[in-house]
């Protein structure tokens, strides 16, 4: 629920809302994963994916310490990170005002850089390559960061109109 000034619901001092949009989207698209895990998908784990990382390569067994030290990675990261590395993805989009489109072209960004960077880092791969059903692997991957996009996007944004382009007081596109 927007305040009356305008500002976004999360937060009433402007410069915490990206970090606490951040964290709260990757939380949620975290809860996401593990849902669809145990419905029977196979899913990206960002605690082993990070994990991996911090252990060599070596994927962590569940609820070990890497593990745990994994999934605080990938908070961190989507909290602090992504979430300046955020506003400049979306001041490029400037014109685009649409939260969808915004928010799923953040979370492109995101999944590519997870994708052609960190997978291959922890030993997965380049697009998840090395690990069993990767097509899957990779799609439910670009699903899950384009919701995390989006909800960055809308908890982070007043949402301020529906458009897809800004308009200036005349109705021209600016």
């Amino acid at each position: 629920m927007a305040t009356d000034e305008g500002r976004s619901f999360i937060s009433h001092n402007r410069s915490e809302t990206p970090y606490m949009a951040g964290f709260f989207a990757a939380v949620i698209m975290t809860l996401l994963a593990h849902f669809l895990g145990w419905l029977g998908f196979q899913v990206p784990s960002f605690e082993t994916l990070y994990g991996s990382i911090w252990n060599d390569r070596v994927p962590p067994e569940s609820f070990s310490r890497l593990w745990w030290l994994g999934l605080v990675t990938h908070l961190v990261l989507a909290t602090y990170v992504y979430s300046t590395v955020s506003e400049y993805v979306l001041e490029f989009l400037g014109r685009v005002r649409s939260y969808w489109v915004r928010g799923i072209a953040l979370g492109s960004v995101f999944w590519l850089f997870q994708e052609m960077i960190l997978r291959p880092i922890a030993g997965e791969g380049f697009f998840s390559s090395q690990l069993p059903q990767a097509a899957s692997l990779v799609i439910l991957s670009f699903v899950l960061w384009s919701i995390y996009g989006v909800l960055y996007e809308r908890l982070n944004r007043d949402g301020e109109g529906e458009g897809l382009l800004v308009r200036d007081e005349h109705g021209q596109a600016a």
